[in-house]
């Protein structure tokens, strides 16, 4: 029955004896305006990561005798999570129904963790009529590790050490444990992290971590070995990065040229001297001769 009824009722008295005389009365009632809304559901919660959208969709009915227009509002109870609403006011008539849809961004640097409470009002244009849903957001965790700089390359001496330095970064929005690992691709070689960890990191944390690469005393030159090094969430490991830094060997020059030798000769006539020249470098090298005689 809407507001705007007005319902008469005709009551006649009659006798049990003779239908006449009899009498009459009208009653006449107006339907009062009801003014009332509901929303369903009254609360709801969701988790996502950040930087992305909570939605939450609440059915808002009419729930008054008459036509009636209603306004939307959304407040966070933390001002870094941004709230929308699908739309602002809406005109309902009598047992009608509008879906009142609110997405809530989150802020991209969110912590894990962080919950914020989204309270959605419906209000009627004269203040009348109220109701009013709670949605909480909270934030998913997010793991991840980066290094940098990428793939580097260096060259040593054999029996001497090579250092790369690394940065590495906590992309998660937690805390983090964070492991090493330095292994070179030949056996022959030693490779160690300083610091060796595990290290602890808070959210978006960057620390400086060295590579040190140890080459073995007898490497030929132009050798090359990769170390990869991995950093990854302790317990987790899948979520890690891992880079692959080169060390070349240095060609290390070195010759002996021996014996030296005595013998006599005539003026006038040759002699031959036999020496040995022997490479004692750590690589393929090329020799120059040159003789010089001297009087004594």
């Amino acid at each position: 029955t809407g507001s705007d009824v007005i319902d008469v009722t005709t009551i006649t008295v009659t006798s049990s004896h003779d239908p006449l005389p009899s009498a009459q009365v009208e009653d006449t009632t107006n339907v009062l305006l009801v003014r009332a809304v509901s929303i369903a559901p009254t609360s709801d919660t969701d988790t996502n990561l950040p930087g992305e959208y909570a939605v939450y969709t609440h059915t808002v009915k009419n729930e008054g005798n008459s036509v009636d227009t209603f306004d939307f509002s959304a407040v966070s109870s933390d001002e870094a999570f941004t709230p929308t609403l699908n739309s602002q006011s809406e005109t309902l008539a009598k047992g009608a129904t509008f879906d009142l849809v609110l997405s809530v961004e989150l802020p991209p640097s969110a912590i894990s963790g962080t919950t914020a409470v989204t309270t959605v009002t419906v209000n009627n244009e004269s203040e009348s009529a109220m109701a009013a849903a709670v949605d909480t957001t909270t934030v998913a965790r997010v793991r991840g590790i980066e290094l940098s700089p990428r793939n580097l390359t260096a060259a040593g001496d054999p029996g001497k050490t090579v250092t790369y330095t690394h940065s590495v970064k906590n992309l998660g929005n937690s805390n983090e444990t964070v492991e090493f690992s330095a292994v070179p691709d030949d056996g022959d070689y030693d490779a160690v992290v300083i610091p060796a960890g595990p290290l602890l990191f808070t959210p978006e944390e960057v620390k400086e971590v060295k590579v040190v690469v140890e080459i073995p005393g007898d490497a030929g030159s132009d050798e090359t070995v990769a170390t990869t090094f991995t950093a990854g969430v302790q317990g987790h490991p899948s979520f890690k990065d891992e880079v692959d830094d080169e060390t070349t060997v240095n060609l290390i020059p070195d010759v002996i040229f021996a014996p030296p030798r005595q013998g006599e000769a005539y003026v006038g006539t040759s002699i031959v001297y036999s020496h040995t020249v022997k490479n004692q470098g750590n690589g393929e090298d090329t020799f120059s001769f040159l003789a010089g005689a001297t009087s004594r």
